[in-house]
């Protein structure tokens, strides 16, 4: 699924020595000392804007890196609005600025059930397949069909995923996972190129939430039960534990 972002990059007169750019550097941009390019870098605020820079080129890519953004951690969500009917372009509100700003899609998101975690799109078709695509950037990792999920009760309407949540940023931690909470009390997770997905575990009173913290699954049940599951990358094996229970 093709992208496309916005590629202007307003740049701070702070980030320049003198806060002046020479002819030559403005017709060379590739040339910028790498100590200036991450000066640059650190002034930039909003995600899509650093994702744009890091585009440019290797070196810049280089100077970019996500564990260098300052503003990581406390960036303002967009808004996405509801896909238009057979639409290309997918559209996000700008709460800081009060524009909207557009991406493009390679196919339309109408008919599919669109969830979203770590600002980005977790999208599931009408044949059951699972994608996770970052609107702002080229990344999509595909992920097993919902059918191969163990005794899955698949409804007509598409309810039987209740919540998708991914266990970090896929730009951050490239070996991250997906997890779900479906028919309202079962949880299941994969990563990237599994072919099916793992069973977690079932609760009968039915799950409320589930997160990611610190390389542990936590799940609240409607209860106020409070599980924790540790699972290991090479075997999928999980150890739960019971952390607290109103």
């Amino acid at each position: 699924m093709g992208m496309g972002g916005p590629t202007s990059i307003p740049i701070s007169p702070l980030a320049i020595p003198n806060g002046k750019i020479s002819a030559g550097m403005a017709d060379n941009w590739d040339g910028l000392l790498t100590d200036v390019l991450e000066e640059i870098a650190k002034r930039i605020r909003m995600p899509k804007d650093y994702v744009a820079f890091r585009g440019v080129c290797t070196r810049w890519r280089s100077a970019a890196t996500w564990d260098n953004y300052m503003f990581r951690n406390c960036p303002i969500p967009l808004l996405m609005l509801p896909p238009r009917e057979d639409s290309l372009v997918l559209d996000f509100y700008n709460l800081t600025q009060g524009i909207v700003n557009q991406v493009s899609l390679s196919e339309p998101l109408t008919d599919k059930r669109c969830y979203s975690s770590k600002g980005c799109l977790i999208i599931i078709d009408q044949s059951l397949n699972v994608n996770v695509m970052h609107p702002f950037s080229n990344l999509q990792h595909k992920f097993p069909n919902i059918k191969t999920i163990m005794d899955v009760n698949l409804l007509p309407d598409g309810l039987f995923i209740t919540k998708c949540v991914l266990s970090s940023n896929p730009l951050l931690e490239p070996d991250y996972m997906l997890m779900v909470i479906y028919e309202t009390k079962k949880l299941a997770y994969a990563r990237p190129g599994d072919e099916t997905w793992t069973f977690l575990s079932q609760n009968k009173t039915g799950y409320w939430d589930i997160t990611c913290y610190e390389g542990r699954i936590y799940a609240a049940s409607f209860y106020g039960r409070i599980t924790s599951y540790k699972v290991r990358a090479v075997d999928n094996s999980s150890k739960v534990e019971l952390v607290a229970q109103l």
